[in-house]
């Protein structure tokens, strides 16, 4: 039987669901693409934006689930 995990919050769910047998929940629903970053962030760049188009992208970041800032840069690596 296929199980979906639920987000976990705190560390102590974690270690209550690691646990527990976690074969039902291997499976392609309980994961997701990720994005890792290795390089370290050592320069800064200030760009004006309008508020709308500063807005959209903080909205198009949280349906991912990441920082606005995070979505900016990784547009831009796309884009390169």
């Amino acid at each position: 039987m296929k199980k979906h995990l639920k987000r976990i919050k705190t560390n102590k769910t974690a270690e209550k669901i690691l646990s527990k047998d976690l074969s039902d929940y291997i499976h392609s629903g309980n994961f997701k693409k990720t994005h890792f970053e290795f390089y370290p962030k050592n320069q800064t760049v200030t760009i004006r934006m309008s508020e709308s188009l500063v807005k959209a992208l903080k909205n198009r970041a949280k349906t991912k689930g990441i920082h606005y800032q995070k979505f900016i840069r990784q547009a831009l690596e796309k884009a390169l």
